[in-house]
Parts: C-alpha cells; sequence; structure tokens
C-alpha cells in the first residue's frame, strides 16, 4: 500500500514566522502520521505470514470460509467434476507466481492464454464467491485465498477429508502468459522433481501433490502418442496396460483432431470422483494415462513412495499437508496484514458518487496557524477517519487517472491529505504562481520507487511549456 500525505502552503515575507509555525507544526504532524503508517508496516510484518482463520473477526462477523464453502458445496452437487477443476486451477495458479490470482487476470498475453491453460476451470465458481464476500466486506477477502479455500473444499467434498487451509494472501496484478512454466505431462520422473525443486517441493511432495489425479480428467492429444507412436518407434508405450491400450483407442483415434470425450486419470472407474489413493494402485498396474503418471510408479526414485500410499492408508491426511505447501510456494508472494485489491480504489456502500473529496482528508487543518503541542499527541487518520485508504496502504492540486480514464483532482489547503491509489498515474503541481509549496509525502513500501512521467516523456520548462515538442 502506497502513502501520500501532502501539506501545501505559501510563505510570504510579511507572514514568514506565522507561516514557519504552521510549516513546522503541519510537518511535525505529518511526519509524525507517516512514521505511525511506516511502523504498522514493520509491526504488521511480524504478523505477516500464512495462518489458518485469517479473516476471523474481519468480514463484518460473516465466516469468510463458510461462504466459499457454500458456493462450491451447490457447484459439486451439480456438478462433481467442478472438484477437480478446482484442485487444477489452484495448483496452476500457485505454480507461476505463488497463490496470488495472477491466473483470473483478463488480458490477450495473460496466464489464461497460455497453452497448459486454455483448459482450466472453475473461474466462475471463484467469481461467484468473490461477488457474496465483496456484499459481506468489500475489498477484505483476496481472490488468492478464495481459491485455495475452494481447491480445499473441493478435496472434501471428494472425500478426501478437511485440512485447515491458511490464508493471508494478497492478489498480485501481473499475469503474462510468458511466466507459465507449468511441469509438462510429458516430463521424466527427473525433469518434474527439478521443476517441483525450483518451487522448494521435494520429491515426496511431488509423487503426493501429483496424486490429485485421482479426481483428475484430461484429454486424447496429451496422451495420444502412447497409444500409436511411443517415442516414434510406430508402437504403443510398452508400459502401459494392452488392454487399457485398446479401450483407450476405441476414445482416441489416431487421426481424430477433436478431443470430445474426458478421459479419467484414475481407470479405477468407481473412484472417478472420490479423492483416495486409488490412483496410485492403477499405476502401479501399468494403467496411468499421462506419461508422468506412469512413471512415477516405475522410476527408482519414486516407485517406492508410490507402493507405500497404494498399501497405506494415510494418503488423505499426507496430500492435505502437501496442498498447504503449494500453497506457500515461492519466496516472492506477498503476504498480506490488509487484503490488496485489484480494482481501481473501494467505494464505501453509502458513497454514490466518488469525485475527488472522496480521495481528500482535511482532518489535518485544525494544525494550521498552531504552536507546537505541549505534549504528545496523536491524529488520526486511519481507514474509519479517511475511507479512501481501503485497499490501499497508505497535494497544492493533487490528481490521478483511473483506468477508465475518469480524471479526479482536488484543491487542498494546508494540512490536507490526499490519497493516490497505488498503480495509477497521479500528479500535483502548485496553483499559486508567485509562492512555494511544501509537499510532505510518506510511502507505505521500504523501496518505493517512482517514474517521472513528465521527465521521460515531456519534459516541461518552468512555465508549463514542453520543451521537446512544441504544442
Amino acid at each position: 500500500m502506497d502513502i501520500f500525505i501532502s501539506s501545501a502552503f505559501g510563505y510570504s515575507q510579511k507572514k514568514k514566522e506565522k507561516e514557519m509555525k504552521i510549516s513546522a507544526a503541519v510537518v511535525a504532524a505529518a511526519f509524525s502520521l507517516a512514521f505511525s503508517f511506516i511502523l504498522a508496516n514493520f509491526t504488521g510484518q511480524c504478523d505477516a505470514a500464512l495462518q489458518q482463520g485469517f479473516y476471523k473477526g474481519k468480514c463484518n462477523s460473516q465466516d469468510v470460509e463458510a461462504i466459499v464453502a457454500s458456493v462450491v458445496k451447490r457447484r459439486f452437487n451439480d456438478k462433481p467434476r467442478v472438484a477437480a477443476g478446482l484442485i487444477r486451477l489452484f495448483f496452476h495458479d500457485c505454480f507461476v507466481n505463488g497463490c496470488d490470482a495472477s491466473i483470473l487476470l483478463d488480458g490477450d498475453s495473460s496466464e489464461k492464454t497460455a497453452p497448459p491453460n486454455l483448459s482450466v476451470s472453475g473461474y466462475d465458481v471463484i467469481d461467484e464467491a468473490k461477488g457474496l464476500l465483496e456484499e459481506a466486506c468489500a475489498g477484505v477477502v483476496s481472490c488468492a485465498d478464495i481459491i485455495a479455500i475452494a481447491a480445499r473444499d473441493a478435496v472434501q467434498l471428494s472425500g478426501g477429508g478437511r485440512y485447515e487451509v491458511q490464508t493471508g494472501r494478497r492478489d498480485g496484478s501481473v499475469s503474462l502468459a510468458s511466466n507459465v512454466d507449468l511441469p509438462s505431462p510429458r516430463f521424466s520422473v527427473s525433469q518434474s522433481a527439478d521443476a517441483f525443486a525450483k518451487k522448494g517441493i521435494g520429491l515426496t511432495d511431488m509423487v503426493l501433490l501429483l496424486g490429485g489425479h485421482t479426481i483428475g480428467f484430461t484429454n486424447c492429444s496429451l496422451f495420444r502418442d502412447r497409444l500409436y507412436n511411443f517415442d516414434n518407434t510406430g508402437k504403443p508405450d510398452p508400459t502401459m496396460d494392452p488392454l487399457l491400450v485398446m479401450k483407450l483407442r476405441l476414445i482416441c483415434p489416431r487421426n481424430s483432431p477433436a478431443d470430445r470425450t474426458p478421459v479419467s486419470l484414475d481407470q479405477n472407474l468407481a473412484s472417478t470422483f472420490i479423492v483416495d489413493n486409488s490412483f496410485y494402485k492403477q499405476i502401479r498396474l501399468g494403467r496411468g494415462i499421462l506419461q508422468i503418471d506412469q512413471a512415477l510408479a516405475l522410476d527408482p526414485l519414486t516407485n517406492n513412495t508410490v507402493a507405500s500410499l497404494a498399501n497405506g492408508n494415510d494418503f488423505l491426511a499426507r496430500f492435505g499437508q502437501a496442498m498447504v505447501k503449494l500453497g506457500a510456494v515461492d519466496p516472492q508472494m506477498v503476504l498480506s496484514a490488509d487484503a490488496d485489491i485489484t480494482s481501481d480504489f473501494l467505494v464505501p456502500q453509502d458513497v454514490n458518487n466518488a469525485d475527488g473529496n472522496f480521495f481528500t482528508f482535511t482532518g489535518m487543518r485544525v494544525l494550521v496557524g498552531e504552536d507546537f503541542p505541549t505534549k504528545f499527541t496523536i491524529l488520526k487518520a486511519s481507514m474509519a477517519e479517511f475511507p479512501a485508504l481501503n485497499g490501499h496502504s497508505v497535494s497544492l492540486e493533487p490528481g490521478f487517472v483511473d483506468t477508465t480514464n475518469k480524471l479526479f483532482t482536488q484543491s487542498l489547503q494546508a494540512g490536507d491529505m490526499f490519497v493516490f491509489p497505488k498503480g495509477l498515474v497521479h500528479f500535483q503541481y502548485n496553483i499559486d504562481a508567485n509562492n512555494p509549496a511544501l509537499a510532505v509525502s510518506a510511502f507505505g513500501s521500504a523501496n518505493a520507487g517512482t517514474v517521472t512521467s513528465q521527465d521521460s516523456i515531456c519534459p516541461l520548462d518552468l512555465h508549463g511549456h514542453n520543451t521537446k515538442y512544441k504544442t
């Protein structure tokens, strides 16, 4: 969250002494306020970790996880295959930039457009749950956490038992197809292990997570070569059960371009929609559909783990633990002490039309003209006093342009504060040509950084004329 606090006032020679009092008082107040925000950020880091029950007491007495569960349960009862889609959505989101919901973002070159994600489903479930949560507590629950909760609920509804999901993530704003580097279903075990290791996931957890295929489905294009021309031999994969080859050839003709029939990755069809260890038993019988699945049962690196899971009774508990680990992969994942938002800004339900006034805090005006306080005092400007801060961490005439190209401006008086929503193009200038102005800014980041578009695109001279492009 980026906080910008600005105090604007002019200096005149006749009132210099008085104005210096104003300056000192306002600047001191602004820096005190800024320090309070910074201190809050640092103390927040102590709690900035994924945790169970992160949203308890943060959603107007509503149970966040129960709201998500109600949506998933209704969708599951209507169509059990939604469970596999939600688990896959969780995996595909977390494996790229960490669990940041970047897979939900639309765009011509977003993660959604990457070939491995073209068949991902479950977006509508997340959208519905997000809509209900926005009604309950706008701007509080991240989409990243909704995906994680929904995946857990999908596992539970499919008979996989309930594990406690950790929450507290922020939503990402970067979604690029070029960042999608998921392990291929045609990988060898060692190749897949390398891909998981880059995410901090070990070999055993890799085998457990691939056990999510117990309720998974695929299409013919991802294994047709195993039926007809494995490794360019002109023959089927010798590790696949010959009876299964014959069966799958009926579903997946050699030259058929269409993939109309989904194929279950657990060939015990009585267990198609059940999270259990049947998947491991099937691949030990040569009945794995994907190349990587079958390789797990044969490779010396993983065959003992597969045998243990196939013959044991602890898969459900261990699978839940592996899902929790998947939800915490990637050290670059941003953890939230207050939820981030993917919209430009959030407006309370009782505000019908947000304009420049909504983004302006005038509570510091009481300091103008006053002497230094005789004792330590705090002037609070939290979300309760300044609703525009919601969804952002915490000018003169400031303004900004949102992503719909709408302009928001305001003329500030000494002691006012104006918030720039994070990531939006903004400006501030002094409308008094005769007197200088002082602005104090506070950033909620230790390395905020700025890009001055004026200097990099169209530099202006002191009179506001474009020195690069004469207009």
